[in-house]
Parts: structure tokens; C-alpha cells; sequence
């Protein structure tokens, strides 16, 4: 039973990673587009500047996200049926966290660039992202499948 209970409090307090990084990115979005609305047109920057400054941010901050998937499917890798349950809780958290955080820095570089340079196909792009984020959310049957959890610990942990 203790057990159990230490599971459940694991996999609510991954729940509430994953809802505090889509509130910080929805309220960032709504922050970005009330600023870029209300800004006068004759204040958009140069796009010239701004790419200089802002194509090095975006790439390194995609590239990045390339680089985080497969650092996450070698940690999946790393989980054996045979290893304790928290230790199994442990290699999944850290991984499932570095993924989202990847995609919210993306997120982020992606809003900030629209934020300068109002193009927005960059909104857009963050948007989709946002949904990607949603989509990673952590259920029961993604965290089963990856921990790799048997009948048994299924159903006295689940």
C-alpha cells in the first residue's frame, strides 16, 4: 500500500510538471500576442537585425530539440522489468522531463521571434508546439507502456 501511495504521488506531481509548463507557455503566448497587437506599426523592428540576432536562437534552440529525442528513447532503453519500481519512476520522470523541456524551449524561441519580428508564421509554430506539448501528456497507458510495468505491478500499483 505504501507503495502504491508513493507511485500515485510520483505520477501527480509529473501531472503537475506537465500542466505548469502548458499554463507558462499559454500565458506567455497570450502575453506575446497582447504586446505585438498593441504595439504601433511604425515600431516594428528592422527584419534584417532582427534575423541576425534571432536565426542563431532559433536554430540552436531546434537543433536542440533534435538532440533531446534520442537522449530520451536511451533513457527509455535503460528501464528493465527487473528494477525496482521508483528507480523505473526515476529514469522515466527525468527523461519524459527533459523532452518537455525541449519542446517549451522551442516554444519560447519561437514566440520570442514572433514577439520581435511579428511574422506569424512563428506563432503558429509555437502553437502547433503547444499542442505537441498537450499531446506528451503523461496518462496511464504512455506511463505503463514505458516503465514497462507487468501484469502484477499493474494492478497493485495502477
Amino acid at each position: 500500500m505504501l507503495a502504491d501511495r508513493k507511485m500515485n504521488k510520483e505520477l501527480r506531481s509529473l501531472r503537475i510538471i506537465h500542466g505548469s509548463l502548458l499554463a507558462h507557455c499559454f500565458v506567455f503566448s497570450a502575453l506575446v500576442i497582447y504586446v505585438v497587437t498593441q504595439m504601433p506599426r511604425t515600431e516594428i523592428p528592422d527584419y534584417k537585425f532582427a534575423g541576425t540576432l534571432l536565426i542563431p536562437l532559433i536554430g540552436i534552440t531546434v537543433i536542440g530539440g533534435f538532440i533531446i529525442k534520442p537522449i530520451y528513447r536511451r533513457r527509455l532503453k535503460n528501464i528493465q522489468e527487473t528494477m525496482p519500481l521508483s528507480e523505473r519512476i526515476l529514469i522515466y520522470k527525468s527523461a519524459i522531463i527533459l523532452i518537455w523541456s525541449g519542446i517549451e524551449g522551442v516554444i519560447l524561441s519561437a514566440l520570442i521571434v514572433y514577439l520581435v519580428t511579428s511574422v506569424y508564421y512563428m506563432l503558429i509554430i509555437g502553437a502547433f508546439l503547444i499542442l505537441v506539448l498537450i499531446y506528451l501528456y503523461p496518462s496511464d497507458r504512455r506511463i505503463t507502456e514505458a516503465l514497462k510495468l507487468s501484469r502484477s505491478d499493474k494492478e497493485s500499483q495502477l
